[in-house]
């Protein structure tokens, strides 16, 4: 999770992120704080990760993690989805989500697992049915399986 937060947010500031700036210069200020952030959240993410320091030790950084993400996942929602929505087009967009997609790699079994994990059963059901059909069959026929084993172990 950590490699594909890192990835997500190099492409906002690689591709999203420049085409907004571009298209709706108003919102420059926003990117700029969310893009300083990014790099805030890396460290921190790395930090969480590393394992060679125990669970306890990484504790409080995995709290400062996530406050530090859950406000800037909420400024994105609330401030840069909308201007995304405003300034690019679907081709654009899903050309992005496709080099998200190809980033992710092999962690696209477990990434695509924790997504319908943690969503609601609407946008689960909606996920499932925008997703290309070879990741839905793969979802069905292997990935969900191997996912499922995962979570029992992590979430009992």
């Amino acid at each position: 999770m950590i490699a594909v937060l890192h990835q997500h947010h190099h492409g906002e500031d690689e591709k999203l992120h420049p085409l907004v700036r571009d298209r709706e210069p108003s919102i420059a200020t926003i990117l700029d704080e969310l893009e300083k952030e990014h790099t805030l959240i890396q460290k921190l993410a790395d930090d969480a990760a590393d394992r060679t320091r125990p669970l306890p030790e990484r504790a409080p950084v995995i709290r400062e993690l996530l406050d530090v993400l859950r406000p800037h996942l909420a400024l994105e929602e609330a401030e840069v989805f909308p201007a995304i929505t405003r300034q690019v087009s679907q081709a654009e967009f899903e050309e992005f989500v496709k080099g998200e997609l190809k980033a992710a790699d092999r962690r696209l079994p477990a990434l695509f697992g924790m997504l319908l994990h943690y969503a609601l059963p609407g946008e689960r059901k909606r996920l499932l049915a925008d997703v290309p059909t070879p990741i839905a069959l793969l979802w069905k026929a292997f990935w969900r399986r191997g996912y499922e084993r995962r979570a029992a172990r992590v979430y009992g």
